[in-house]
């Protein structure tokens, strides 16, 4: 653990956070713990929405590009962490000078969720982006899930920044979750843009060299994702509730 780290109750930081993919991964691990099926479906549909409209099931590092793949990884370190507490041998999450969360937000949230305190460290990378809520209502997050996560903000989080700047909770109904699969086949106005993109940088891409051809493909590989993402999600879905 780095020289400057420091243990810290990971309220402080949740509190101080604009992160409203945070209450989305916090509200995961909660339904984890308590065992109830109902409440693990809900949070289970709304974090990987989420997770949908900030990246469409991709990330480079560490590398993932499923629904299942997310799903999966965060089970494992939010039962390590409810069982063990932070594994203190793991680099501390960083943030920024204001105490802003830069990385480490799975982490963070089973922290908060099952009351266990983690370190931090004052880094100077750059933010991991794409996770204010205006980003989501870009990946045309579903409404039904925009507020149910704003709701679970105001339970859990009733005097963080976000809650001065969502206003009330009154302003947020509770509205039913979609059928995934309808929504996959509703979302094909929100697919045009990316797919523009993805064929533009494809056009672009034999006019690059070296590094900025590797950053073009990732750009790429990001904009299918996109697309493919509605899909992705509905597929996951219908896959589970095959098998019960």
């Amino acid at each position: 653990m780095e020289r400057s780290a420091r243990i810290v109750d990971p309220a402080e930081v949740l509190a101080k956070s604009v992160r409203y993919d945070l209450i989305f991964k916090v509200a995961l691990a909660k339904a984890w713990e308590s065992g109830d099926r109902g409440e693990i479906r809900i949070a289970e549909e709304a974090y990987l929405e989420m997770v949908r409209s900030r990246n469409g099931f991709y990330e480079a590092e560490p590398f993932r590009d499923k629904p299942e793949d997310f799903i999966e990884s965060f089970r494992r370190t939010a039962a390590s962490i409810r069982e063990n507490g932070y594994d203190l041998s793991r680099p501390a999450i960083p943030v920024d000078g204001d105490g802003e969360l830069l990385n480490g937000a799975h982490r963070l949230a089973a922290c908060f969720a099952y009351g266990r305190k983690c370190p931090v460290v004052c880094s100077d990378r750059y933010p991991a982006g794409g996770s204010v809520h205006k980003t989501f209502v870009k990946g045309h997050i579903h409404p039904s899930v925009a507020n149910w996560g704003i709701r679970k903000y105001f339970e859990l989080v009733p005097e963080g920044t976000l809650a001065k700047t969502f206003g009330s909770k009154d302003d947020y109904p509770s509205l039913p979750f979609p059928s995934w699969t309808r929504r996959n086949i509703l979302a094909f106005p929100y697919k045009v843009k990316p797919a523009l993109m993805w064929i533009w940088y494809g056009l672009l891409l034999p006019f690059r060299k070296g590094e900025k051809r590797e950053k073009m493909k990732r750009r790429i590989l990001r904009e299918r994702k996109k697309i493919t993402g509605y899909a992705a999600l509905a597929e996951y879905w219908r896959r589970r509730d095959a098998n019960g």
